[in-house]
């Protein structure tokens, strides 16, 4: 009975003995695998961060351009209004330009009717000095018209 004890005893133990040899196996498999786990959980969390950093950089970046691009779309509507004052200007002038010479061309067709139909001899009269001061004035008058209409061509 004691011989059947000790084979019962040394069973057990080589049972219990496959036993934790099973169970250590298993331990140093989930070590392995915990330690991939970790390893891998590292990698992406470092991967994470530079994601992180490159989207916190980029958020930046396009922070910068938007305000670049606001700012050069205030310069763009600054000149288009420029363009437009000065295309309602040009408007204007040449308005004024063909209203000038309409004129123009009326005192010219005018002037040569008078010069062709008038006769200068027989209307001579005598010339005292208050009459040429009047031609004096006239041409005064006559010569500031058209540096004040010079001028104004020339804005």
């Amino acid at each position: 009975m004691l011989i059947q004890k000790f084979e019962d005893c040394t069973q057990a133990n080589e049972e219990t003995g496959h036993h934790l040899k099973e169970e250590m196996e298993k331990h140093d498999k989930f070590l392995v695998e915990k330690i991939e786990v970790d390893e891998t959980f590292r990698l992406k969390k470092e991967l994470s961060e530079e994601t992180k950093a490159l989207n916190d950089k980029n958020k930046q970046d396009i922070d910068t351009l938007k305000a670049k691009i606001k700012t050069d779309e205030k310069a763009t509507d600054d000149r288009q209004k420029d363009v437009e004052k000065l295309r309602r200007d040009l408007l204007f002038e040449k308005a004024k330009n063909q209203k000038f010479a309409k004129n123009n061309a009326a005192l010219l067709a005018k002037h040569k009717f008078i010069l062709k139909k008038y006769d200068q001899t027989s209307a001579v009269k005598n010339l005292d000095l208050r009459d040429l001061r009047e031609l004096v004035e006239s041409n005064n008058k006559v010569n500031n018209e058209l540096t004040n209409f010079q001028g104004k061509l020339g804005e």
